[in-house]
């Protein structure tokens, strides 16, 4: 077996049939495991105990990246291979350890406009997510070097393709955007909102919009 095992779930709320069908270029790849079965969207994503991993596993360091619309295997695949060089590296100690990959539809979000929104700068594109699990033989930083070492490669790849175009969410921006950039054109009426409900600023984390400066 190969040291990484992708594991596909495709959320479709629809027939079965349907659902079959969108999966074709997967069962195309071969050779796989067929374990399709239709689920409720809540049984789908509950972690199993082999996702999980052992109890002794209980230290997490994670982080996410927007990568662009789609698959795209100059970028997926050597973010993969790196992967599995770090699970060779670390062994037991981070074996739970896994990335997610979301390819998203935006046939809904995308017909919301920005201003309907606090969030202004919604780019359209898939997320990876890098879930690191380990014991406690190994400090904090270490690992937390490690996580940004992988995901940063990828976000220098993603820039030095011309791949990019923006995050789909604070979630997945890299820290240096600023409140313009993320909130755009709804900043002026969220400072608003900040001078009217939190005017000493007690909300402070990740994006923190100043409140606006009352004028007499």
């Amino acid at each position: 077996m190969p040291t990484i095992h992708p594991l596909i779930l495709a959320f479709y709320d629809g027939p079965e049939s349907t659902a079959r069908s969108l999966l074709t270029p997967i069962y195309e790849l071969g050779p796989i495991a067929d374990k399709a079965c239709m689920k409720k969207y809540a049984e789908c994503t509950m972690d199993s105990p082999e996702i999980l991993g052992p109890e002794t596993h209980q230290f997490y360091s994670t982080s996410s990246v927007s990568l662009p619309v789609g698959w795209d295997n100059e970028l997926v695949v050597p973010f993969v291979q790196e992967m599995g060089a770090f699970l060779e590296k670390w062994g037991d100690v981070v074996r739970p350890s896994k990335i997610a990959i979301e390819i998203r539809s935006y046939d809904v979000s995308s017909r919301i406009s920005p201003d309907a929104t606090a969030l202004w700068a919604r780019a359209k594109g898939s997320a990876c997510m890098l879930d690191v699990q380990y014991d406690g033989s190994v400090e904090r930083e270490v690992m937390r070097g490690e996580v940004v070492r992988l995901t940063e490669g990828l976000r220098e790849r993603i820039e030095e393709g011309g791949k990019g175009g923006g995050h789909a969410n604070p979630n997945f921006a890299v820290g240096g955007e600023g409140v313009e950039r993320v909130f755009g054109g709804n900043l002026d009426r969220l400072r608003e909102v900040k001078r009217m409900y939190d005017p000493k600023g007690v909300f402070r984390k990740w994006f923190p919009i100043e409140p606006a400066v009352l004028v007499a």
